[in-house]
């Protein structure tokens, strides 16, 4: 396919940036938390005196701070000053990224990220391991972020003050001293309060002052995807396995209609990311038994949009974005959310659609059990006889059905397991 190079690589800090923004996307209340929290770890930290390389992975760690936070509630309890059982999400976010070896200090520095200062000698005995400092500068980022008023386009002198007192309050209990000592400094310059509530906070300054130079291969960008997955589809029993499915199903379609190994791999990464908008959908329409509602189901559509633009800052996923975002768009012209018609559409999206239709309808929803293979074999032809769905794609699918349908059980299969043993450590988290 043309324009793919084969030498393929996307930024980590672009990638992180673009998840950052769909989980932003849960509440109102959230938007542009992760990223206030990136910008004053940084500020802090450079200040504090890390060097380089370790500021802007601390950046990328506020960036995905409370990424374990997979529930509105818990993103929203979070956002306490006093906030309740804080490290349950803190250790999820951990295993989550632990064995992504671009993000191993990453996850690390997540992980201790709710310890307060004067317990860090017992963190010691419990765990072995030594609380990073960039833990603790993430904490007191991430707290000053949650005292700032999200109303407020500006901060006058008294909500600066009031901020900084607060702060300074817990010096030597929540936050080490040292650090308090650096925000003082830093509290004194107006530029900093006038970045945290700019509205080009991310794409400005974080991009310009903080951008990460690691660039992921392609080996690595399928690693990062697959993390990816997993908290898009763990935020409800219900969808925990589909983008596996997905991403198996259209993976072995596009092998079968051509396409290069390096396009496969970039038909994975779009199986793993297709439903990453779907972090702004509330669990309680995502979990909901019964038939949606005319604006339940609005809300469910909006996904593919809010997928598409957390990816499009990523220009070397162009084409991925295109496979992953417009899974829902009809060869007639009547998909969503931007009415492509059948010319409008790469092959890859046409492939992703029939995957992402083929798996929604062999698995259990909370409205349905999975359907019968000739019921499936029947929903998907009379789909590519309605032009609604690519016919040949899916003469590909049924031709060979039996094998893509052990492919996509076998690595839903595999999910669940993971999303077993994930919520088998989300319910043992200790209350470190």
């Amino acid at each position: 396919m043309v324009g793919i190079a084969p030498n393929l690589q996307a930024s980590l800090f672009e990638l992180t940036m673009s998840f950052s923004d769909a989980m932003d996307l849960v509440s109102p209340e959230v938007v542009d938390h992760h990223k206030k929290v990136a910008y004053i770890a940084g500020e802090l930290g450079r200040e504090y005196g890390l060097d380089v390389d370790k500021t802007k992975d601390l950046v990328i760690a506020g960036l995905l701070h409370d990424s374990g936070a997979l529930s509105l509630r818990e993103r929203l309890d979070a956002l306490s000053f006093e906030a309740k059982a804080p490290h349950r999400h803190a250790e999820m976010g951990y295993r989550l990224f632990k064995n992504f070896k671009p993000l191993k200090q990453v996850a690390k520095a997540i992980r201790y990220h709710h310890v307060a200062w004067n317990r860090q000698e017992e963190i010691k005995k419990q765990t072995g391991e030594e609380v990073p400092i960039e833990s603790h500068i993430i904490h007191l980022a991430d707290r000053i972020s949650v005292l700032v008023n999200r109303d407020k386009t500006m901060l006058n002198g008294y909500d600066r003050q009031k901020i900084t007192a607060r702060v300074v309050k817990e010096k030597g209990e929540l936050f080490s001293p040292e650090l308090v000592e650096v925000f003082q400094q830093i509290a004194e310059r107006e530029y900093f309060w006038l970045d945290i509530t700019y509205p080009g906070l991310g794409e400005r300054l974080l991009a310009k002052n903080y951008q990460s130079k690691i660039d992921l291969t392609i080996t690595e960008l399928v690693e990062l995807a697959e993390v990816f997955r997993h908290l898009i589809d763990f935020k409800s029993s219900f969808t925990a396995t589909h983008s596996s499915g997905v991403a198996a199903t259209a993976k072995e379609l596009a092998a079968k209609t051509g396409f290069s190994q390096l396009e496969c791999d970039l038909m994975d990464i779009a199986g793993s990311l297709h439903d990453l908008g779907k972090l702004a959908v509330p669990n309680k329409i995502l979990d909901k038994p019964e038939k949606l509602t005319e604006e339940e189901y609005d809300i469910i559509k909006n996904h593919t949009y809010y997928t598409y633009r957390s990816l499009e800052r990523i220009p070397q996923l162009d084409l991925v974005n295109q496979w992953a975002s417009l899974h829902h768009e009809r060869l007639d012209g009547k998909g969503y959310p931007f009415k492509y018609s059948e010319y409008n559409l790469p092959l890859g999206s046409k492939i992703m659609a029939v995957a992402d239709v083929f798996t929604a309808i062999t698995e259990n929803r909370p409205y349905r059990k999975k359907m019968p293979d000739e019921k499936v074999k029947r929903i998907l032809t009379e789909m590519g006889d309605t032009k609604k769905m690519d016919k040949y794609i899916i003469d590909v699918l049924i031709q060979n059905f039996e094998h893509f349908n052990y492919l996509r059980d076998s690595a839903q299969q595999i999910s669940q397991q993971r999303f077993k043993a994930y919520n088998e450590h989300a319910e043992n988290a200790s209350e470190i």
